[in-house]
């Protein structure tokens, strides 16, 4: 009977040990982790009325080795996004404007999603994408020109 006990009690706290790896906060890629941001370049000509369109940037990050790291904290950032729809740009957090910079997680797959909203339409502007985590890093042009 005492064996038995003891017996699960050891297991309860091996899969209690095992639950948590990987379970616990996100952190930073290590060191020569390689960040990719697809796509690498975005750039959008509209002489049209002011308008409001969508794109999304997938962030992967992967070990020195190429394993996709999931669960890597990561920084993202572009010189016009704020969290109003009157602004040029805005980054999402799923569903949610969130200020620039942001912050984001990878998921399983060691990728994370960026919902970018921006406007064009007689304006013009331009800036890097920039994604961080720990020394690695990693960025995307995105440019708006009024076209011809």
């Amino acid at each position: 009977m005492i064996k038995r006990i003891i017996t699960a009690l050891v297991l309860t706290g091996f899969v209690i040990v095992m639950y948590s790896c990987g379970q616990g906060s996100p952190s930073s890629a290590p060191v020569g982790s390689t960040i990719t941001i697809f796509p690498a370049s975005v750039s959008v000509s509209d002489a049209g009325g002011l308008a409001t369109h969508r794109q999304d940037f997938v962030i992967m990050v992967k070990n020195a080795n190429g394993v996709p790291l999931n669960n890597v904290k990561l920084n993202i950032s572009y010189s016009w996004a704020v969290p109003d729809p009157t602004g040029y740009v805005q980054l999402y957090d799923g569903d949610v404007a969130v200020d620039s910079p942001m912050e984001a997680t990878t998921d399983e797959n060691g990728t994370y999603t960026l919902r970018f909203d921006y406007q064009s339409g007689s304006i013009e502007y331009t800036a890097d994408l920039v994604v961080t985590s720990g020394s690695s890093s990693a960025s995307a042009e995105f440019a708006v020109d009024a076209g011809a």
